[in-house]
């Protein structure tokens, strides 16, 4: 199976949009969830990985992450390319939908709260457990700058993927955990 680039169907980033089109990209994003989960399960699978929502996936994401990421610092590019930035889009979604799985109250959400700040009108997952009524996650946008740092100095966070999935799991009521 050959691996698809996501294609945001837009040309500029997404604080710069207008809403209507802002939002229109969201939709498109939340609709193609399922179908990044496929690209990326079908990406890892030529690798032996399988993506079955557990801690270890999680730790053999980020090992094969690092590796791919390397081949570019090896290779001298100075920032990702589409295909890095499109798998970093899709481990977010993954680790986000991984999040989601421990509180009904963790949703996708546009967000629009900071005006044109960071994460203005960007697919992000809130509904966590916290005193900041306003936190929010954006694993892809994290996960961009993991790649940068990596292509700059060419040194991984030691089971980051995992750590950030924790991170994020913590912030989720007890109380209102999912069943398995």
């Amino acid at each position: 199976m050959a691996y698809s680039i996501f294609d945001p169907k837009v040309n500029r980033p997404l604080h710069e949009l207008p809403r209507q089109e802002a939002q229109a990209a969201y939709n498109w994003f939340i609709e193609n969830i399922p179908v990044r989960l496929e690209e990326l399960k079908g990406l890892l699978l030529n690798d032996g990985i399988d993506l079955d929502f557990s801690d270890r996936s999680l730790i053999e994401l980020h090992e094969w992450f690092f590796s791919i990421v390397q081949e570019e610092w090896y290779s001298g590019n100075e920032r990702p390319s589409s295909e890095l930035f499109s798998i970093c889009l899709d481990i977010g979604v993954y680790i986000a939908e991984m999040v989601k799985t421990q509180s009904p109250r963790i949703t996708w959400s546009f967000y629009t709260t900071e005006t044109r700040g960071l994460y203005f009108q960007r697919p992000v997952i809130t509904g966590f457990d916290v005193k900041n009524k306003d936190y929010h996650v954006d694993f892809d946008h994290l996960l961009c700058l993991y790649a940068f740092r990596i292509l700059k100095s060419g040194k991984k966070e030691d089971d980051l993927f995992f750590a950030m999935y924790q991170e994020a799991k913590n912030c989720c009521s007890s109380k209102h955990a999912a069943k398995p």
